[in-house]
């Protein structure tokens, strides 16, 4: 039997902002493009969304634009409701 591997993206959050992680637009956007999931990672927590709940689980996006300070484009952020995955032991 043929095992498909689905790739993920990997999306680390320092700091969630009154109980909300906040990816950079650009990220979300290669997610639903490439049709992968997305993994948004913090404090050994995952929370895993799927191409479609990146915009339908989407709470906000930032009102300004964010000047990257490591070469990559400018971003907005784009806010989701901190809900990580449940891990049946």
């Amino acid at each position: 039997m043929l095992k498909l591997k689905t790739k993920k993206m990997d999306v680390p959050v320092k700091v969630l902002f009154k109980g909300q992680a906040s990816v950079r637009d650009y990220l979300a956007k290669k997610c639903i493009e490439k049709g992968e999931p997305c993994k948004v990672k913090h404090a050994g927590e995952v929370m895993t969304l799927t191409p479609e709940e990146v915009t339908s689980k989407r709470v906000g996006i930032s009102n300004r634009e964010f000047e990257s300070q490591h070469g990559t484009p400018a971003y907005r952020l784009w806010n989701y409701w901190w809900e990580p995955d449940q891990i049946e032991l």
